[in-house]
C-alpha cells in the first residue's frame, strides 16, 4: 500500500514472498523523514551522504551497534550483518558486593528467556559466583540485575558477560520489488 513515509524502513519487516527472503530493521522516523527529504532535494545522493541523516537500525529494545560496516554494506547491496550488544553495567551496592545491571538487551531476544538461562546458570553452578538473578524491569524500563557474590567478583563479572547471551548477530537482508505501472 502505498504511504505518506517510507514505512517499511521505519517499522521495519520480516516475510518470505516468492523465494525472496527480506529482513528490515526499524528506523526513526525523523531520520528516514529527513532522508527521504534529502533524496528529494539531492537525488544523486549516495549511501555515504544519507547515512549522514540515517545513523542505523533503531530497535526497540535497545543495544548497541558494534561498528558502521555492516549497516554500510547492508545499505549499499542490500545485504549486511551486524552485531548488537546489550547495555549492562557494574554498580556497587551495600556491603561492597556488586551487582551487573542489563538496562538494554539485543533485539529479538526474550528477556524471559534470558533471565532463566542467568538463573540457570547460578543453579547449575555453571558460572559460580553468582547470587542472585532478578528482573526488576518496570514502566521506567529495561532493568536486569545480575547480583554477585563477595568473592572473586571482577573475575566473575568477566566470565559472566561471556557466558550470558547479551550479544547478537543480526542480518539485514533488504528486498522489495516495485510496480509501476504494471511493471515490476
Amino acid at each position: 500500500m502505498p504511504a505518506m513515509f517510507p514505512n517499511l524502513l521505519v517499522n521495519g519487516s520480516t516475510g518470505i514472498s516468492a523465494g525472496y527472503a527480506t529482513e528490515i530493521p526499524p528506523h526513526q522516523l525523523g531520520e528516514v523523514i529527513d532522508a527521504a527529504i534529502m533524496r528529494i532535494d539531492k537525488p544523486e545522493a549516495t549511501v555515504a551522504d544519507l547515512m549522514t541523516v540515517i545513523k542505523g537500525p533503531d530497535f526497540p529494545t535497545g543495544g548497541i551497534i558494534q561498528g558502521i560496516e555492516g549497516i554500510r554494506k547492508a545499505y549499499e547491496t542490500g545485504k549486511g550483518k551486524i552485531i548488537i550488544r546489550g547495555l549492562a553495567e557494574v554498580e556497587t551496592i551495600r556491603g561492597g558486593k556488586q551487582q551487573i545491571v542489563i538496562t538494554e538487551i539485543p533485539y529479538e531476544v526474550n528477556k524471559a528467556n534470558l533471565v532463566k538461562k542467568m538463573d540457570e546458570f547460578r543453579l547449575d553452578r555453571k558460572v559460580e559466583g553468582i547470587a542472585e538473578v532478578r528482573d526488576e524491569t518496570d514502566r521506567t524500563g529495561l532493568r536486569i540485575v545480575i547480583e554477585l557474590k563477595k568473592k572473586q567478583m571482577q573475575m566473575e563479572s568477566c566470565i559472566i558477560y561471556t557466558k550470558i547471551p547479551i550479544s547478537r548477530l543480526h542480518t539485514i537482508s533488504i528486498w522489495l520489488r516495485f510496480i509501476k505501472n504494471g511493471q515490476h
